[in-house]
């Protein structure tokens, strides 16, 4: 509401009073071509910002923290019923070596997802886990990347989420790693997702993708909003240094998020 206001009052005092004071039209058509040029300036401002487009996402994610959304809560029921499944058959495979880890991975606004289904499968799954311990154990963690986390948590009326994820904040067995960049102008990177204070073992990080490019490279980089959101995913311009992250590695390495954690080493540091 504010960049249309804005931008329709810019129109109408910019190319609206220029028309009047040069007396070329009446007062009506300028006031027309003010309000044409300021709808124009709205549309490309709303466009640069991505307003609209944050606006729905925001009115989205509050309507999923107040249980607004029935569709989405079942679906997010079945996700977590599946994630039990999924790893009881994978306990049974007859064969298969000892499971080493479970991993649930969130990006962007599917972090607020990831969380609520972790919490609601936790329970269960700590059960198969205890009940089917290996030799070394099998470790459950979860990764966030890019996390809107608190545009879902800070609602007052959301209760249910906020307990979701005080059950992760208390669990003990839970290894929580965040990557929300400090240049990712669409990411939390000063709050941790979790409630504190906090049992698991959380690690909260800003990975550094100005590292990995020229200045110039990254100044054009982060103005493109979307862009810089998508860098989480995709693959590293750069490979090395104690400072390094990398998605593939992360999600797919030989480490678990667990020995990452005990190591301290960053995301994409697999180095002796």
């Amino acid at each position: 509401l504010v960049v249309c206001g804005v931008a329709l009052l810019a129109g109408l005092a910019v190319a609206g009073g220029l028309l009047v004071l040069s007396g070329l039209v009446s007062i009506f058509e300028a006031l027309t071509v003010g309000l044409i040029a300021g709808g124009l300036l709205w549309r490309a401002t709303a466009n640069w910002v991505d307003c609209e487009w944050m606006l729905r996402l925001v009115a989205f994610a509050r309507q999923q923290a107040l249980g607004e959304l029935p569709a989405v809560d079942a679906r997010l029921d079945e996700m977590a019923g599946r994630l039990v499944e999924a790893v009881e058959a994978r306990m049974r495979q007859p064969g298969a070596p000892a499971l080493k880890e479970i991993l649930v991975i969130g990006y962007s606004s599917g972090s607020i997802m990831a969380a609520s289904v972790l919490a609601r499968a936790l329970p269960k799954l700590a059960d198969v886990v205890d009940s089917r311990r290996t030799s070394n154990g099998t470790t459950l963690g979860l990764v966030t990347l890019g996390q809107c986390i608190p545009i879902a948590a800070e609602w007052p009326r959301a209760r249910r989420f906020r307990n979701e994820l005080e059950v992760l904040a208390e669990s003990a067995m839970l290894t929580w790693h965040d990557y929300s960049s400090s240049s990712d102008r669409a990411a939390f990177w000063r709050t941790p997702p979790w409630p504190r204070p906090a049992v698991l073992k959380g690690h909260q990080a800003s990975p550094p993708f100005k590292t990995v490019r020229g200045a110039l490279q990254f100044a054009s980089l982060r103005r493109d909003r979307r862009e810089m959101h998508l860098q989480y995913l995709q693959p590293p311009r750069a490979v090395g240094g104690s400072e390094s992250y990398d998605f593939f590695v992360l999600a797919c390495g030989p480490q678990t998020l667990a020995e990452r954690h005990a190591r301290a080493r960053p995301a994409g540091d697999l180095r002796g």
